[in-house]
Parts: C-alpha cells; structure tokens; sequence
C-alpha cells in the first residue's frame, strides 16, 4: 500500500513536521493561520504558495506572488506559474526548505540532496547565501559549539573572578602595610 503524498520540513526549527496531501485538489501554505499548511516563520508570506493536486498522483506547485520567492529545486519560480513536482523534490519557501514525498512514484534507491540558497529572499536575518543540509549534522555541530561557548564563558568569567579577588587582596595588603609603617 502506497502512503500518502506529504511535505516534510528539512529546516532545523520545524524539521520533521509533515504536512499531507490528501483530501483536496489544492492545499495553500503560508504564515497565516487560514492556510492549509500554516508554518511560523518571518520569511514566509501570509499566501505563499499552492500545491495542486492533478490526476493520476501528478503534483505541481505555484507561487502565490509571496516577497521572499518559491524556489524547486534550488530554481526560483515565477509567480503565477504551475510547476511539476516529483518525488524527493526540495521546496523552498521563503527560508524554510520541505521534502516531497510522494511514495507512488517513488524509484528504488533514490537519494537527494539538499541545498537551499537565500540569494533573492531579501532576508538580512541569515548570514550565508547556501545552506547544505546534511541530515542533521550540522544542526548537532551547531549545539556542540553552543555548549562549548557555554564552557569557555564559564571559564572566562573564573579567570576574570579570581583575577579580581586577588586584586581586591592585594590592595588590603598595601593597605594595612600602609597604615602600620604610618602609625
């Protein structure tokens, strides 16, 4: 038994949400709450885009004229304009990269790779035009370093505490050695 055509986000805040495509001839996806497929995020339009469903488990998607652009497959898509889909298909919306996932015209052994580019999304929010999406590695490097920084702050403020104290103690010491040879 085949599953159901779905979308499923790749981008690290939503990653794994998963949206399905049944039950209608056609699903809109945008920030606000009357979409489809509501998905909160900045870069995201109020009415992004539409997926259509055609007969015979065919797909298409179509940019609804959103600020920050649909892209298939790393190409921007113009507004207005039905474009296929296939299975393992990489959408991005705005800043948030999803997965098509339609099991009925899947083909063994397929893979994908994934890449979104930012460069006509007039976002300033993010400081690389490419991200790769490497199956989660990079979100765990990014924690690693998360908790390192963590650690050296922790370090750092030690260092700075004790240099401090022992600062404090020297100042006493000059201090009361002060005030002996004086009295």
């Amino acid at each position: 038994m085949a599953g159901i055509p779905k979308l499923t986000v790749l981008s690290a805040q939503l990653r794994g949400q998963k949206f399905e495509l049944e039950g209608k001839d056609e699903f809109t996806l945008g920030r606000t709450d009357d979409s489809d497929f509501a998905v909160p995020d900045p870069t995201i339009s109020g009415h992004h885009c539409s997926i259509l469903v055609h007969g015979g488990g065919r797909f298409a998607v179509r940019d609804e004229g959103s600020t920050n652009g649909t892209r298939l497959n790393n190409e921007k898509l113009e507004a207005g304009e039905e474009n296929p889909l296939k299975n393992g298909d990489i959408l991005q919306v705005g800043g948030v990269e999803m997965l098509f996932d339609n099991e009925s015209s899947r083909s063994e052994g397929s893979a994908t790779q994934t890449v979104i580019s930012l460069k006509d999304t007039d976002t300033s929010e993010f400081a690389a035009e490419e991200m790769t999406n490497l199956g989660g590695h990079i979100q765990k490097k990014q924690t690693n370093f998360r908790q390192d920084s963590g650690k050296t702050v922790m370090i750092v403020w030690g260092v700075l505490g004790v240099l401090g104290l022992t600062a404090v103690a020297l100042l006493v010491y000059m201090l009361i050695k002060t005030l002996n040879q004086a009295g």
